[in-house]
């Protein structure tokens, strides 16, 4: 890590110092989402298995956004791209690219290991519980840390799907 992204860093967690400070239910938050952000790096991966991670969730809308890959059509999805020229020299998402990115319920990055860019947009997205599949991603940026043991995007997807399933039906079950 260089001395900018060092700088960048400590500046968004100084940004995010009160984001997640609040204590929540785990259960609840995943039976309740209803908007859901899902950060997607560069890597193989299919629509079926992006509708693995999301579809126990039953969302009203979701957001895939793109880092550094081509976009990926999902029907009914919301896509969007983040590129270089939407980074600061801090290696941070410019204001008018992070103003895009709020109101969500849930929001997963699936950079493995993690990636500033995409971790502060997380971080400033507005959700409630924020999973990284990186077990060292730093909060604030992340409250979940969800280590799946998987390299490939798919995996990484099916796991988490597995998870936030389980989540959803053990609240409908105690209901």
């Amino acid at each position: 890590m260089n001395i900018l992204e060092k700088l960048g860093t400590a500046f968004a967690r100084w940004r995010l110092r009160k984001v997640g400070q609040e204590s929540f239910d785990l259960h609840e938050v995943v039976s309740s989402v209803r908007r859901v952000l899902v950060v997607l790096p560069p890597g193989d991966l299919t629509v079926e298995e992006l509708d693995l991670l999301v579809s126990p969730l039953s969302p009203e809308g979701v957001t895939l956004l793109c880092v550094g890959r081509p976009s990926i059509a999902v029907d009914g999805w919301e896509v969007r791209e983040l590129s270089h020229e939407d980074l600061t020299l801090l290696r941070l998402p410019k204001k008018e690219a992070l103003k895009e990115f709020g109101g969500y319920d849930l929001a997963v990055d699936l950079h493995l290991p993690y990636f500033l860019p995409s971790a502060y947009i997380c971080g400033a997205s507005g959700a409630s519980l924020r999973v990284s599949t990186d077990p060292e991603a730093p909060f604030p940026f992340f409250n979940l840390r969800y280590s799946t043991g998987a390299e490939s995007l798919g995996d990484r997807c099916r796991s988490l799907g597995k998870l936030f399933m389980s989540l959803a039906w053990g609240r409908r079950a105690c209901s």
